[in-house]
Parts: C-alpha cells; sequence; structure tokens
C-alpha cells in the first residue's frame, strides 16, 4: 500500500462510504459490525464525545486492515513477517536457513542442520521458530523477537502510510496527528488485540478533541497454527519421522535390477559378471521424485481430512504393504483433533545434498569385492557385495490451513529440513551407525507405549550419572523410536510396547563411548534399570608384516627367545604399494554391548579412517592383504596314473600341460586371524596412542602349488602361532 497510491486511494474511498454506513448504523445500534465496535468501546480506556466517534472508528478500521496484514504475512513466513535477513544460498536450500519457494519468498526452517553438509561429527542443528508471545507473557512460548512484537513493529512501521485522512476531512474533520504510534499486540486462543496510542487532534465545527487510544480485535487461529506447526517440529525433530518415512519408502525401490537404487541391505553376486554400477548424478535424479512421493504419503491424524491409508493389495503380503502405509502416519498432534488440515510436500526442482559410500573419484558406486584371484576359480571365490550408505538431506514444506468463521481460509507455512547419515537419521548427539529399514512395528505409536521405566546410565569408568546420552527403544535392526536424551542425573524416561521380547532392546548412545543395547527380557517387568557404559579411546592404526623367511626364524626358534622379542626385530612395516581390509569386531565383554564391527582400510600407504575407537574387552580381528605386484606362473607338465599293475604300481602315465599365465590384478597376499585378543581394562589405553597390527605375508607364488595353498597359508599360520601376531597397544 505504501507505494501504490492509486489503490490506496480506491481502498480508502471504499472505508469513507463504509464510514457512512457505519454512521448509520450507529444511530439504530442494531448490526453485527456495531456490536464489535461496541466490544471494542468497552476495552478502550479513552472515552470521547460521540461526534468524534466516526474518526475514532475509521482509524479503528485501517488499524484493523493493517494488523490483518501483518498477521498474513507472518502466516506466510513461518511467524516471521520478513524473511529478508535470513542467508539464502541460491540453488542450495540445504546450505540456507529458510528454504526460498519460489524465487524471493523464503520461508525459515523451524529445524534444519546449522552445520555444513559434510560434517562429520559435533554437527549444530539451529530452529528460526519465533516466540509466540512478549517476554513475560503466560503463553505457548514468549521471548525476544516474537511474532507479538514484530506486528506491533509492523503496525508501527505500516499504519501511518496506510492512513490517508480524506475520507474525514470530507465529513468535516481536521486532523492533526501529534505524535509517533506505539502499539500492543495480544495474541489470545482465538482472537488477536491490538492497541496504539497515536495521538490525533480532530476538529469540528470549531470543537477540537484530543484522541490517542485506538483498539481493534479480530478473529485469528494464529495460536492454534503455532501449536501446530511447534507439535509437528517436535515430534519430528524427536522421532526422526520424515527421515525414517523417507527411507522406508526407498527402500521398495532398491535392488540390483535396471532402473533400481543402490541397496543398503548388502546384497551379494558371486562370479565374474561385470557390476552393476550407478553414478551419484543419476541416483539423485531418481531420488528427487520418489522424495516428492514419499514425502506427499505423510499424513496427519487429529487433523480434518486426514484418511487412513489402506492398502490395496491381497493375499500373503497384505499385512506387509499395510504396515508400510502405517508407518507415513504422524502423531504429532496430542491435543486432539483439529478442524485443519496439515499436509507436507516435496518440490523436485529444490536441490537436495546426497553422497552415496563407497563410490570412486568420478562419482561412480561400485561393489566392494572380496576373495577370487586365483585362477580358474574366480567364478566361484570372487563376491561383490553391494552395500551403500546415503547421505541425504531436503527441505520439507509444510502447510496448516483452516477457515475462520466468515468461510476466509487462512494458511500458516513453515520449512523443516530432513536430514539422513549413514541410512539414518542425524540429529544432535548421534554416534552415526547403519540401520536397515523401517519395518511395520508401529513402536512410536504412543497407544503401543504402555510400560513406562526409569533409566540411570553410568559412565563406567567414573562412576557417575552420564547426561547428554541419546536413548532409543529398537527392534533389531528394523526400526528405532528414540527416547530423548539423559537428563543431568543420568535419567531417561522410556516407554515401549511389551510385545517384543527378545527382538527388542534399549539402546544407549553417546559420542566417545561404546554403544550400549539391553534386551528387553533384562528390564521387562522392572520400572528402574541401570546401564553402564564404558568411554572409548582413539587410538591410530598401524600395519607391520611378517615375511615368510621372518615366520620360518620364529617358528624354528621355538621357545629359546620370545616371540615379542624376535617380531621386534623381523617385521617391518607393510609395503605401501599393498591393499589390506582390516576388520575389528567386539566379542563378549560383559557388558550390554552389541558386536560392533569397525572396518579399517590400509592403501597406498594410508589408513582409512586413520583411528578406531576401543574400551577394555575382548576382540576378534580379521586381516586380508592384497598385492598389487603382477605375477607369472609357468607352463607346468603333471603326470598322473591312468593303470594300475596287477601287484601294484603304475603301469601306465599320462601327463598333461598347465598353461603359463600372468596374474595381473593382484593376488591374496597374506593376513591374520586373531580370535579373543583382550585389552583388560582402562589402565591399558590410558597411555596408549597406536593399536600396532601384525600379519603373515605370504611368499610370491611361483607355481601352481602356490597358488593353491595360498588361501590356506595365513590361517594355518595364525592357529598355530596366535602368540606371533599378538596386537599390541604402543605408547
Amino acid at each position: 500500500m505504501r507505494n501504490n497510491k492509486k489503490s490506496q486511494i480506491a481502498v480508502f474511498i471504499i472505508i469513507g462510504m463504509a464510514l457512512l454506513v457505519f454512521i448509520a448504523f450507529f444511530i439504530y445500534l442494531n448490526s453485527e459490525g456495531v456490536e464489535e465496535q461496541q466490544r471494542i468501546a468497552l476495552e478502550t480506556t479513552e472515552s470521547i464525545p460521540e461526534e468524534f466517534s466516526p474518526v475514532k472508528a475509521y482509524i479503528g478500521n485501517v488499524l484493523l486492515e493493517t494488523a490483518k496484514q501483518g498477521v498474513l504475512l507472518a502466516e506466510q513466513h513461518a511467524g516471521h513477517i520478513t524473511a529478508d535477513a535470513f542467508t539464502i544460498i541460491p540453488n542450495s536450500p540445504t546450505e540456507s536457513e529458510a528454504l526460498d519457494m519460489v524465487r524471493g519468498f523464503a520461508i525459515p526452517y523451524w529445524h534444519y542442520l546449522a552445520s555444513s553438509n559434510g560434517c562429520t561429527d559435533n554437527c549444530v542443528f539451529a530452529s528460526h521458530k519465533p516466540p509466540l508471545c512478549k517476554p513475560g507473557r503466560d503463553c505457548i512460548s514468549s521471548g525476544q523477537n516474537s511474532i507479538e512484537e514484530q506486528l506491533e513493529n509492523y503496525i508501527v512501521e505500516n499504519l501511518p502510510a496506510n492512513l490517508d485522512y480524506a475520507p474525514l476531512e470530507g465529513l468535516g474533520f481536521g486532523i492533526t496527528v501529534l505524535s509517533e504510534p506505539t502499539a500492543e499486540v495480544l495474541i489470545r486462543d482465538n482472537d488477536i488485540a491490538v492497541t496504539i496510542n497515536y495521538r490525533h487532534n480532530a476538529e469540528s465545527d470549531g470543537r477540537k478533541q484530543d484522541i490517542t487510544v485506538f483498539q481493534a480485535v479480530f478473529e485469528s487461529d494464529l495460536a492454534e497454527f503455532y501449536q501446530l506447526a511447534s507439535d509437528i517440529t517436535s515430534y519430528a525433530q524427536n522421532n526422526c519421522f520424515l527421515e525414517q518415512s523417507a527411507m522406508n519408502y526407498f527402500s521398495g525401490f532398491m535392488g540390483l535390477s535396471d532402473g533400481a537404487l543402490p541397496p543398503t541391505d548388502g546384497r551379494a553376486e558371486i562370479g565374474t559378471s561385470s557390476p552393476h554400477q550407478w553414478s551419484i548424478r543419476d541416483v539423485e535424479d531418481m531420488l528427487r521424485p520418489k522424495t516428492k512421493e514419499a514425502v506427499a504419503r505423510i499424513g496427519f491424524f487429529n487433523t480434518s481430512g486426514f484418511v487412513w491409508p489402506e492398502t490395496d493389495e491381497a493375499g500373503e503380503y497384505e499385512d506387509l504393504y499395510q504396515g508400510l502405509l502405517d508407518q507415513q502416519v504422524f502423531y504429532a498432534i496430542t491435543s486432539g483433533y483439529h478442524e485443519a488440515t496439515a499436509k507436507a510436500s516435496y518440490v523436485p526442482i529444490w536441490q537436495p545434498y546426497l553422497n552415496i559410500r563407497p563410490h570412486n573419484s568420478a562419482g561412480i558406486l561400485t561393489p566392494d569385492e572380496f576373495g577370487g584371484g586365483i585362477p580358474l576359480l574366480d567364478a566361484f571365490t570372487k563376491t561383490k557385495m553391494y552395500k551403500f550408505s546415503y547421505d541425504y538431506s531436503f527441505p520439507v514444506l509444510l502447510r496448516i490451513e483452516k477457515e475462520n468463521k466468515a468461510k476466509e481460509a487462512h494458511t500458516f507455512i513453515f520449512a523443516l529440513e530432513a536430514n539422513i547419515r549413514a541410512n539414518r537419521c542425524l540429529h544432535e548427539g548421534i554416534s552415526i551407525r547403519q540401520q536397515a529399514n523401517v519395518g511395520a512395528t508401529g513402536i512410536c505409536e504412543e497407544a503401543f507405549r504402555t510400560h513406562a521405566l526409569e533409566l540411570t546410565v553410568i559412565d563406567d569408568r567414573t562412576g557417575q550419572p552420564l547426561p547428554g546420552a541419546r536413548v532409543s527403544f529398537d527392534i533389531l535392526a528394523s526400526e528405532s523410536c528414540p527416547q530423548g536424551a539423559t537428563s543431568a542425573q543420568g535419567k531417561a524416561e522410556v516407554s515401549y510396547p511389551p510385545v517384543y521380547g527378545d527382538s527388542a532392546f534399549i539402546t544407549i548412545e553417546k559420542e566417545g563411548y561404546a554403544r550400549a543395547s539391553v534386551s528387553q527380557r533384562e528390564f521387562s517387568g522392572r520400572n528402574s534399570f541401570e546401564v553402564r557404559i564404558r568411554p572409548t579411546k582413539e587410538l591410530y592404526v598401524e600395519l607391520w608384516e611378517l615375511a615368510n623367511e621372518s615366520y620360518s626364524l620364529m617358528n624354528s626358534a621355538g621357545s629359546l627367545y620370545s616371540a615379542t622379542a624376535l617380531r621386534e626385530s623381523l617385521a617391518r612395516p607393510a609395503n605401501a604399494s599393498g591393499f589390506a581390509s582390516i576388520d575389528i569386531t567386539t566379542g563378549y565383554s560383559g557388558y550390554q554391548e552389541q558386536h560392533q564391527r569397525q572396518a579399517v582400510v590400509f592403501s597406498g600407504g594410508n589408513f582409512s579412517p586413520q583411528t578406531i575407537r576401543l574400551v577394555p574387552g575382548i576382540y576378534n580381528i580379521s586381516i586380508f592383504l592384497e598385492s598389487r605386484e603382477n605375477v607369472s606362473i609357468p607352463e607346468e607338465h603333471e603326470r598322473f596314473c591312468v593303470e594300475t599293475g596287477l601287484f601294484g604300481g603304475c603301469e601306465r602315465y599320462e601327463s598333461i600341460v598347465k598353461p603359463a599365465y600372468s596374474i595381473t590384478g593382484g593376488y591374496l597376499a597374506g593376513g591374520a586371524e586373531i580370535v579373543g585378543w583382550s585389552i583388560p581394562d582402562y589402565g591399558a589405553l590410558e597411555s596408549a596412542q597406536v593399536l600396532r597390527l601384525y600379519l603373515f605375508r605370504h611368499p610370491i607364488p611361483l607355481n601352481y602349488g602356490d597358488l593353491q595353498e595360498m588361501h590356506a597359508i595365513y590361517k594355518d599360520r595364525s592357529q598355530m602361532n596366535p602368540s606371533f601376531i599378538t596386537p599390541e597397544l604402543v605408547s
């Protein structure tokens, strides 16, 4: 209105005409509009002569329209009248503070990852959800830069420009403005009350009157909108619903067929067929429309228009399909039924963030390959494992809509950001681990969570309560229901359905600690339970090898020298040209820790990752070494008996020729199998900086016999002489 004077004049001509109607109605006091004005007048502390009432009514009407315009802007921008202050990075909504829904129309996030998409630890989340009410108000939420304060500022800035006194002058009033306006806005359950102090002097027929206080009260569902949006945001933040729903939906399109998404569940192929490959760019193109479909399926229970989804499938898999649909229902709204609709959407033009591992430098996803390298047996020994880890972030737009009594539709719009890392929800303080797809269990449904447990988490080393540990209730690897974090006293309230028995666990996670899981059979029927979790020690990894001649010397020395002393003189760092995969798995330790696998790759002289985390306990370690050297096997003639004499002995021989060939793709060069290695206590870890691992290196294969024995050499040596390869903790 400030910049369009023609439309402003037209509006105020209409207001002037309405004012004449108001004056007539004011005489008879028999219309709803007059009754509303009477109600407003009763709330006004300033009384004025009746002849100046048109002035007060006119300015009050302009105030009403200005306030309504401010509320409309706040509804359109997630509670912010303007979103100009928020950082928008073009074509990168997941690195921005607001979703640029269409160019120049930004919707601030009420929950988003403030750190860069590539953060690996200590990731920071933020919110641009404003308080509803001013500081000190007894309200849903109160604080600085509240919606009430924003509306007050908007009215103060825009009301003077919106006021055109020509209609009043046409009625014979002279108007003089004597002060700057100040405003007070109160957002209440079903309406909004606005009061301004804006001193005017009105003159008519030689009489003057100061008029200072103006008021408008109008119906508004803003408080209800805010409550519903807050409930949805809190539910999404604490229950990871957006992320789990998306991954669950995507899982139905994963596989090894043409057009399928890369799988996350570890599908294997044996043989030498060409591997399936994807580019990250192609996967992103497939994910965008599927993200739109996944988000559109979300339903909000307890809202108008919600219809429970029902599957069209019948037969053996009907329950499975129905369970998948049930997972799309949002139980965020716990305050009862609301005559409002709530919808979530994603538009494929919004750029997501996507990274999938493993991939090569060109962004091509290929499987991990194991085994092979033995001529003529590759078709039976080479295994391709398709197990990919998705890092995926995307914005979600949410709309809450409702008609007021005048049948005017109002929409409150806000945005959330979904963040998936390593196939599971990323939230503050989490230690990412692989997780399979969501099942149809309903473990997060409030109606099913009928059992309560007070959980106390203790630091095993200090014996003190541990705050900030994330707690979840899990069904094996199929579904996880977050339960929040432990308090300063190390306590968390857990609610869970009792029907899953030994397949259910409470999982406790905290950065810098070993993850612990407690089977339901351990806490079933109890009101409280204590879990001790153990702080981990971060160690660098070294890999040393014992060559074939070193093994022979150590073996022949027997008990004359200690294995450790001999090893120190004979072992050498692993050849930088080699490639090794190292699996470190926790064995049983007497604690409620899941068996955890840490994988380390040695390639080009470097380790990835460079460090691992260990706790006191028992470990099984498997090392597989591949040499990148070329090997030439000469031609061989093998003679065998085809006819035996009457009294034994061979009477006729035949021979076959084994052709010469070269191995150019690398071969199995050694390894180690370590079972039951123990770290006795925290003292053993305290000064350690490095985990030094040892392996047996095979001799270079010179003939077919060497090739046939190669796969068993390091395993046999590991069993016969385990002390030769006992890991070391090095300070």
